[in-house]
């Protein structure tokens, strides 16, 4: 979705989001946004320590965490779980999720473009997800849901 700030006749902008109708807000500058797609469904933050993990972004960010599946604590925002902490898989730190449609697929098509499979195809709460590293080092979850 885009959103344009476009200059308005009373010193507002009109924002026009696209496949909508427009709406006069107090904008102070012009510009345009590009709001971020959902390519990654989910984040997990693996941890050697994952109630040190929870506290910081507790204490740093004001997310408030829940209990979640075993071994796992969530952190949750108006729209319902964005992410969870827990154990390490392999790979420590923030690992982006991708939803893909076969995971098996998916993995088999990520090592021939080169990534190194870190945790192979494992279940999860939600469905299957295998770890992975791109070919630059970044890790990277392939997700299908269940």
């Amino acid at each position: 979705m885009r959103i344009f700030f476009l200059p308005g006749l009373s010193g507002t902008a009109v924002v026009a989001r696209q496949g909508s109708s427009a709406a006069e807000v107090a904008v102070p500058c012009i510009q345009e946004t590009t709001i971020m797609s959902k390519a990654f469904v989910w984040f997990h933050h693996s941890s050697d320590s994952p109630s040190d993990s929870v506290s910081f972004y507790e204490k740093l960010l004001a997310w408030a965490p829940s209990e979640g599946p075993p071994g796992m604590t969530m952190f949750a925002g108006d729209d319902g779980p964005f992410a969870a902490v827990g154990e390490n898989h392999g790979v420590q730190g923030w690992i982006p999720f991708a939803e893909v449609a076969d995971v098996d697929e998916a993995t088999k098509r990520a090592k021939r473009l080169g990534a190194e499979i870190v945790k192979p195809k494992t279940r999860g709460p939600a469905g299957q997800f295998a770890i992975l590293r791109d070919p630059g080092g970044a890790a990277l979850a392939l997700w299908q849901k269940a």
